[in-house]
């Protein structure tokens, strides 16, 4: 439900921008209409988004509208879009990457830090970074 506002009150705004019809420009300045956009995400200068009306991905530059692409067709009602890229990624400290976290076997990070753990046969030592010989 809440989703399905947030892309009402997006598909309103953009109406209201580019007027009743979304219109986009292609490489040669042919004007793409919008029949059905649904998902929409931008990065860096293109602003891409999904149309359930001709089941495809498309992008434009998000400043002009120019230079619109369809990416892939042939989709079934595409629901979402999500750009991966190592620039929308957060930079996450890794505690186990530098000498394994100091664990003698397994290093097994988590949201505040790290565990070391050992097999059944030796189990983690008083120091908690060191498993012990086994039996």
């Amino acid at each position: 439900m809440y989703r399905d506002q947030i892309f009402e009150i997006h598909t309103r705004l953009l109406r209201e921008a580019y007027g009743s019809d979304f219109l986009f420009m292609d490489n040669n300045a042919h004007p793409h209409n919008l029949p059905h956009p649904f998902a929409i995400t931008v990065f860096e200068d293109h602003l891409f988004w999904t149309d359930w009306q001709t089941k495809s991905i498309h992008k434009a530059n998000k400043f002009t509208g120019r230079n619109a692409t369809t990416l892939h067709t042939k989709l079934h009602f595409p629901m979402d879009l999500i750009v991966v890229h190592p620039l929308r990624q957060p930079y996450v400290r890794d505690p186990c990457a530098e000498d394994n976290g100091g664990c003698s076997h397994l290093c097994m990070p988590n949201n505040v830090s790290y565990t070391c753990l050992c097999t059944v046969e030796a189990p983690v030592q008083v120091d908690e970074k060191t498993c012990s010989k086994g039996k």
